[in-house]
């Protein structure tokens, strides 16, 4: 598994090859080792919903806060 973030700036997208977990979570560390686990395996999958070019920040916006996005929306650094 790749370098896993968590905390304060782990939603922004970063050049290196990691994993990063953003949100506010109120489980116990058992269940944060669970889920790594998980994802060491393959599982859960994400879901993706559009992967877009970071110019286009201001759309990935309107479709988040649409609140009709099915999965996530990736915006790609470099185009």
């Amino acid at each position: 598994m790749g370098n896993v973030g968590i905390g304060p700036g782990a939603g922004m997208l970063r050049p290196e090859d990691a994993l990063l977990l953003a949100g506010i979570a109120t489980e116990d560390r058992s269940d944060i080792r669970d889920l790594l686990r998980l994802m060491a395996g393959g599982e859960p999958t994400a879901v993706i919903e559009r992967s877009m070019p970071r110019e286009e920040t201001a759309e990935a916006y309107r479709i988040v806060d649409s609140g009709h996005k099915v999965g996530n929306v990736v915006l790609r650094p470099n185009g």
